[in-house]
């Protein structure tokens, strides 16, 4: 039986993007497409174009790439622009703009796209202020783009500020001006990634600075808090940064992973969005950045940013556990981002 594929972006100069499948229980690379640095991965809607966030020595941007019948990739197009680091990205429903949050300088940058290419930036915006931690949030830190269920707004998070900003959507990409702001308490959580409900009224919000998660509501562009869960243990008191957050697809379970106390979380998903953990499974590899589920083999990936492999597990969807089931891919350079084409 073979699976879709999916697609992992190496972070590096001689990094770029792989294609894998499943085939007969067993991971099977079908293509290598260099870039440096590449490093989140986002498709078009139409799932016809896929797109990478690129970031080197203060230049950044995105590649393209067309898709083909095979899932082999060619590739369309490489556009920089100074001193924008570009460490994620999304496409508007229309497939007209695309947009880059910027780490570094805290800002946001919007892009032209037809057919698959990308022009060169059409303007920035700059987030203001910064948080209480001198050491991680000195200014704002863009870290994370979403669109909203109802396609209304290009959601971003910022760790810098706490904050996830709402930028109204239009047919020339975004509104500036109409943005929304929603703050996230306590001042010093660092917020870095958003998965929504598909209700579109609940969300999840992934906390790196404090390793926490927090259950959100949400509607018309703002966010309110329900609750927030810690993802360590109470004794574990050295470093940590918690990196990524999933829904199972039928949002029964909600994983999180730990960088530095290097795991990940399980939490069953109650109603009004409440969590409870379920589970916590230590990672056999060394700051698991980047993880996900891979639905057409019910499989899961794990990718290590500093030990360079990706490890794969069974996902049972009763209990939410996962459980290796021996293959590893080694030798790949910072495995920043896995995703299945759907």
């Amino acid at each position: 039986m073979k699976s879709k594929t999916f697609y992992i972006a190496s972070c590096a100069p001689e990094g770029g993007i792989h294609s894998y499948v499943y085939e007969d229980n067993h991971v099977v690379e079908t293509g290598f497409y260099p870039v440096a640095n590449a490093n989140y991965i986002a498709f078009s809607p139409d799932k016809q174009f896929l797109f990478t966030s690129i970031a080197a020595k203060g230049i950044g941007g995105i590649a393209s790439f067309k898709i083909n019948a095979d899932d082999s990739l060619e590739k369309l197009c490489e556009v920089v622009a100074p001193e924008m680091q570009a460490c994620h990205l999304c496409c508007n429903p229309e497939a007209t703009h695309i947009f880059t949050a910027n780490y570094p300088l805290g800002r946001l940058a919007q892009y032209p796209l037809h057919d698959g290419i990308v022009g060169e930036a059409e303007f920035f915006v700059q987030h203001p202020g910064h948080g209480p931690r001198a050491d991680r949030q000195e200014n704002a830190h863009a870290h994370f783009t979403i669109i909203s269920p109802e396609q209304k707004y290009l959601c971003v998070v910022d760790l810098g500020v706490d904050a996830i900003f709402a930028y109204p959507l239009t047919a020339d990409g975004i509104d500036r001006d109409g943005v929304k702001c929603s703050k996230i308490v306590p001042g010093g959580s660092g917020p870095r990634h958003l998965v929504f409900m598909q209700d579109g009224k609940r969300a999840y919000l992934l906390n790196e600075l404090a390793s926490t998660v927090t259950s959100l509501t949400y509607e018309d562009g703002q966010f309110g808090i329900i609750q927030t869960v810690p993802m360590l243990p109470e004794a574990y008191k050295d470093f940590n940064g918690a990196a990524a957050i999933r829904l199972s697809a039928d949002e029964k379970f909600l994983l999180a992973s730990n960088r530095g106390y290097d795991s990940i979380v399980t939490y069953r998903v109650f109603d009004g969005g409440i969590l409870g953990q379920s589970d916590l499974t230590l990672c056999a590899g060394s700051f698991p950045r980047d993880f996900n589920f891979l639905p057409s083999c019910g499989k899961f990936a794990i990718g290590h940013e500093k030990s360079n492999h990706v490890y794969f597990y069974g996902y049972d969807p009763i209990s939410g556990r996962l459980t290796p089931d021996g293959n590893i891919v080694r030798d790949i350079p910072r495995p920043i981002c896995i995703v299945e084409r759907a």
